[in-house]
């Protein structure tokens, strides 16, 4: 409950508000009959501590009810404001904590904290603060304030003993309903470390906060929407037949503002440009912003044990590249006693859908662009017979390949890696990935690094929304990202972690923008394939593809 006077409209009297505390607070006044007549008005509505309160400053109504709990308020109107966005479990945290900014009195626009004009702050700003945020993180989730100046920020905290310097890494339970001046400065407040992971933490709120798993069901919904039916919408009541799409035009927003708030923690730029200059400028841009973290590549490549060179050196031989009429469409790889694995995007590219007639893997194919000029006696030649199976669920993108062995040929034939599987890729860990790219001779890219969900680069992809539909399996729980040479026609090929272990089978690569070259790379886990097809396979040939071969194998 909180008490709420509005002048302007009449109601210069007190009144209460009640409402449940997990509820947001612009929701609490829309849903008030009392304010029906400034319902319009009411996103303009700044709630400004009225007499003796418990609460000092001014909230983000955006906030559960909770946080202004017993505080009495009058309501001003300004410009619409923005929310902060809280996931449910955020919103129905009970345990809260409140610090105050004093923005007031800088003339300085680069001195300002706030994105708008803090000398329009009457009283202080209001924070809200969850368990375990620290003041760092507690700033840079309030959209009222600048994240670019927040790691520039000084706070100072009066006591009996004077000014005293606070930290920004500090708990913000530590100053639960403490006042703070607050300065920016020219340096940074706060080490890259710190910085980083304090940023880290919103990227990963903003996903929950906008169920980023179903984006790509959200998008299409969008993509959909005529413009001329969003402006009915806005005037249909809920009796009305466009009254379902509202939520959809919610979550519009939603996802606008989510693109807003990263794009100005990774300072980039999401908007393609209708002019030329601008449009190359901000692919200019974007190159700076990548490259510290192409660097990424380098630092991690600290080299490879020769133990492990000796296995993949064995391995290799099992890797072979899909061809038909002639042209090659992706690497491939073997399992089991006679068959191959690829993606299903190169199967329905090569068109093999039950058409597997002048269909070929080659194995052994390491000397020449040509095949036929490579000596026979070197090449591995083998008909596909048929398609086994081909994934049903898109992010697993795999397809199993029979092939026909003559038996004078059968102990020519590499083994299966299958057995090779037994665990998933970690973070902060390397793969390394041999394969045909180009559907050139075998090739191998060591040591490439696994990068995790608060990666940069990857952040940027999820929020790419030019290319959204397909952007949306970067962080998909079924996949590994990671940074590698290899580019297109790598499709199929088996990336192996630093034991040698079968991981991930290369699936695609991710662009800055249209026609840049790709700056993250992607693998099905190859754990997540074995489990998909001991559902649809029999199970005397699930163990043929995965289970450890009796005899002694080489590449043990």
């Amino acid at each position: 409950m909180f008490r709420l006077k509005v002048a302007e409209m009449g109601l210069k009297e007190v009144f209460e508000i009640r409402a449940p505390q997990n509820q947001p607070i612009l929701d609490a006044l829309q849903a008030d009959a009392r304010l029906e007549k400034i319902k319009k008005k009411i996103p303009k509505i700044y709630l400004h501590p009225d007499g003796k309160t418990t609460v000092k400053g001014i909230p983000n109504i955006g906030s559960p009810c909770s946080v202004i709990e017993g505080g009495r308020f009058e309501a001003r109107f300004g410009k619409d404001q923005n929310c902060n966005m809280y996931s449910d479990d955020e919103l129905k945290c009970s345990e809260r904590y409140k610090i105050y900014l004093d923005v007031r009195n800088r003339k300085n626009k680069t001195k300002w904290l706030t994105r708008r004009n803090p000398n329009s702050f009457d009283f202080p700003i209001l924070v809200d603060c969850l368990p375990n945020d620290t003041l760092l993180t507690a700033l840079l989730r309030d959209v009222r304030i600048d994240n670019e100046r927040v790691r520039y920020t000084k706070l100072i905290c009066k006591d009996s003993a004077g000014e005293i310097n606070i930290k920004l890494t500090d708990k913000s339970s530590f100053h639960h309903d403490s006042v703070f001046t607050c300065h920016v400065l020219k340096t940074s407040q706060v080490s890259d470390q710190e910085w980083g992971k304090g940023c880290a933490g919103q990227y990963d709120r903003i996903y929950q906060t906008t169920g980023m798993s179903d984006s790509k069901k959200i998008s299409t919904e969008i993509e959909n929407i005529d413009p001329q039916v969003e402006i009915a919408m806005s005037g249909t009541d809920s009796s009305g037949s466009l009254q379902k799409d509202k939520v959809t035009l919610e979550v519009k927003k939603i996802i606008h503002g989510s693109q807003t708030q990263v794009a100005e923690l990774l300072k980039v730029d999401f908007e393609q440009k209708e002019s030329s200059n601008a449009e190359r400028k901000r692919k200019r841009k974007l190159d700076q912003f990548a490259e510290p973290y192409r660097q990424d590549f380098y630092n991690a490549n600290k080299g490879i044990s020769v133990l492990l060179v000796e296995k993949l050196g064995k391995l290799a031989r099992s890797v072979g590249v899909l061809v038909k009429n002639g042209n090659p469409y992706g690497t491939c790889f073997r399992l089991g006693s006679k068959y191959v694995m690829t993606n299903s995007h190169v199967t329905e590219m090569a068109e093999m859908a039950g058409i597997c007639s002048n269909a070929f893997v080659f194995l052994n194919y390491k000397k020449s662009r040509d095949f036929d000029k490579q000596p026979s006696e070197d090449l591995l030649e083998f008909k596909v017979l048929r398609v086994v199976c081909s994934s049903q669920v898109g992010d697993l993108d795999y397809s199993l390949l029979e092939l026909d062995i003559p038996d004078d040929q059968a102990e020519r034939l590499p083994i299966g890696v299958g057995h090779k599987i037994v665990k998933q890729a970690q973070q902060n860990t390397t793969v390394t990935i041999i394969g045909h790219p180009g559907g050139r001779p075998k090739k191998v890219d060591p040591s490439c690094p696994v990068v995790g969900p608060n990666h940069r680069i990857t952040v940027y992809l999820k929020f790419h929304p030019e290319l959204w539909d397909d952007y949306a399996m970067v962080y998909d729980a079924k996949r590994n990202n990671y940074m590698s040479g290899f580019g297109s026609g790598a499709s199929g090929s088996p990336g192996f972690d630093e034991d040698g272990n079968l991981v991930v089978m290369h699936a695609c690569g991710y662009h800055l923008y249209d026609r840049s070259k790709t700056e993250v790379e992607q693998g099905v886990r190859m754990t997540a394939i074995r489990d998909d097809l001991k559902q649809h396979l029999p199970a005397d040939l699930w163990d043929d593809l995965f289970l450890p071969p009796t005899e002694s194998m080489e590449v043990d």
